[in-house]
């Protein structure tokens, strides 16, 4: 009878959920980056939804291991994962720059179109020349 049948360490490794886990959270990653790049209209709330769950089912394989563990098991999957959540974060930022930006833009039209030029510069400079 061979060792690794009936739940050997080789065929416990071969069916460890961990790796799988890293590779469908990067790929979540992934299509959201993408989606960023390439301005696609999909709904924030849904990379909400798919990376929350994603963490979720990582979280409840990865609770009650160590680092040293977790590191032997995910091996190379841990810097794929790093990368794509490095990208996630900077793409993200951009975006909330952006926003704010537009925002600001936005306020300062509202601003502007409120005031009724009581106070301006250039409705004194203007009432000077009466």
């Amino acid at each position: 009878m061979r060792e690794n049948q009936g739940g050997g360490r080789e065929s416990a490794a071969r069916f460890d959920p961990i790796p799988q886990l890293f590779i469908r959270l990067q790929k979540t990653l992934e299509f959201e980056n993408e989606c960023l790049r390439t301005r696609s209209a999909v709904d924030p709330s849904e990379h909400i939804a798919r990376k929350n769950q994603a963490l979720l089912e990582l979280q409840r394989v990865i609770g009650g291991l160590s680092s040293q563990e977790l590191a032997e098991r995910a091996g190379e999957r841990l810097q794929a994962l790093r990368e794509a959540v490095k990208a996630n974060a900077e793409l993200l930022s951009r975006q909330v720059d952006a926003v704010r930006e537009v925002s600001e833009i936005l306020r300062n039209a509202i601003h502007m179109s409120d005031s009724d030029g009581t106070y301006s510069a250039h409705h004194v400079a203007r009432g000077r020349r009466k």
